[in-house]
C-alpha cells in the first residue's frame, strides 16, 4: 500500500470505524430497571399480612411491567392498586404494574404496592426480606427490603438491587 493510499484510508476509513464502534458502545446492554428505596411495612405479630413499596425506573426507549413478585417470608405476594371513588379508597389485584418508558413508578401508601399474605414470620422493624421481580421483558431481579414501622424519607434507602439476572 503506498503513502497516499495509506493517507486516503487513514482519511476516510478510520473516522467510520471510530464512528460505528462509539455506537455499539452506546448500546452496550445497561441496568434497564432500577430498583430502589425498597421497604415494607413492619406487621404486628397477630397479623399474616403487609405490604411493601419501591421505586422502579425503566431507563430504558421501551414500555415494560412488573408482572409478579415472590418471597421466601409469604406464601403468597400480590400486585396491588389503591383507587379512590367517591372519597373511598379501594385495594384490588393488579394484573400488572405498567412502567413506562423513560419513567419512573413509586409505589407507595396509597398507590401501586405489593400485598404480602401468609408471612412465614412476624416481620420486625430492622429485619430485611428478599423478593423476586418479575418484568414484561423476561428479565428478573432480585431486591432487598427493609422492613420500617413508617414510609421513610426520601433520602433514605438509596439503593436496593441485590442482584440482577437477564
Amino acid at each position: 500500500m503506498s503513502l497516499n493510499h495509506f493517507k486516503f484510508f487513514c482519511a476516510h476509513r478510520v473516522p467510520f470505524v471510530l464512528a460505528v464502534g462509539a455506537m455499539l458502545c452506546a448500546c452496550a446492554p445497561q441496568e434497564e430497571i432500577q430498583i430502589t428505596r425498597v421497604w415494607l411495612r413492619a406487621a404486628p405479630p397477630s397479623r399474616d399480612t403487609t405490604a411493601a413499596y419501591m421505586q422502579i425506573e425503566n431507563t430504558t426507549f421501551l414500555d415494560n411491567a412488573l408482572i409478579a413478585a415472590e418471597t421466601s417470608a409469604a406464601d403468597i405476594v400480590e400486585l396491588h392498586a389503591m383507587t379512590g371513588k367517591d372519597e373511598v379508597m379501594r385495594m384490588r389485584p393488579a394484573k400488572e404494574i405498567a412502567l413506562p418508558k423513560q419513567d419512573t413508578v413509586i409505589m407507595e401508601p396509597g398507590g401501586y404496592h405489593l400485598m404480602l399474605f401468609g408471612l412465614q414470620r412476624p416481620l420486625q422493624e430492622g429485619d430485611q426480606i428478599y423478593f423476586t421481580l418479575f418484568f414484561k421483558n423476561q428479565t428478573t431481579k432480585i431486591v432487598k427490603a427493609e422492613i420500617l414501622k413508617e414510609a421513610p424519607p426520601l433520602s433514605r434507602l438509596p439503593g436496593a438491587v441485590f442482584e440482577t439476572d437477564g
